[in-house]
């Protein structure tokens, strides 16, 4: 995917795009006239998608969503696949919308797919408008996100932006200024395991 993310780079016209051997893929694309000194904005998005079920070959599909349970179709098991507003809440603000989905025989990979789109379009809109005002651009396509490295190997200073945005997952219109960290310990209890309704303690 990163192959594929810097090629398309490359053919909209973005500059320096760089694909590194970590998978990393950068590039910048300079600032419209008038807005030459306003600070580099950078936008950074993941190639990877979950790995827990199969991420290939994906088949999208477009549904309009009329409110209920969606179904998407059965999985390679054949049971059905859908989603349910019990489960999914952020269903009932999509009502009337076309939804674009998995047929259930495989992850569609939207997160984050659908960001690395986004961002690519972007620059193909840029290109085709000139004029539209905007700061030089800074990009970032990152792996590892779902396994928790994100952008650990992202070359900052390379990048050059005073701030920027992760696009990713998330409800439309939602801006989130803060991020989760976290840290793990492993402890190791030696003792006798007890059930907490015996007699008998330790």
């Amino acid at each position: 995917m990163a192959h594929v993310v810097a090629a398309d780079l490359r053919a909209v016209g973005a500059q320096d795009v760089t694909l590194d051997e970590h998978a990393y893929v950068t590039a910048h694309w300079p600032a419209s006239a008038g807005a030459e000194k306003c600070s580099t904005l950078a936008f950074c998005c993941h190639l990877d998608t979950a790995w827990q079920t199969y991420g290939s070959p994906a088949h999208p599909q477009v549904k309009r969503y009329e409110g209920g349970r969606l179904v998407l179709g059965r999985g390679r098991d054949g049971a059905e696949v859908m989603l349910d507003p019990a489960s999914n809440p952020e269903l009932a603000d999509l009502v009337g919308e076309d939804l674009v989905t998995s047929d259930g025989t495989s992850l569609l990979g939207g997160d984050d797919k659908a960001a690395v789109a986004m961002v690519v379009s972007l620059l193909a809109r840029l290109a085709e408008n000139p004029s539209i005002p905007h700061p030089a651009l800074g990009l970032a396509f990152v792996p590892d996100e779902e396994i928790g490295h994100g952008a650990a190997l992202l070359d900052l200073d390379a990048l050059g932006a005073a701030y920027g945005y992760t696009i990713d997952a998330g409800p439309l219109g939602e801006f989130c200024c803060e991020t989760f960290n976290a840290a793990e310990a492993v402890i190791r209890a030696n003792r006798r395991s007890v059930h907490t309704g015996t007699a008998k303690g330790w």
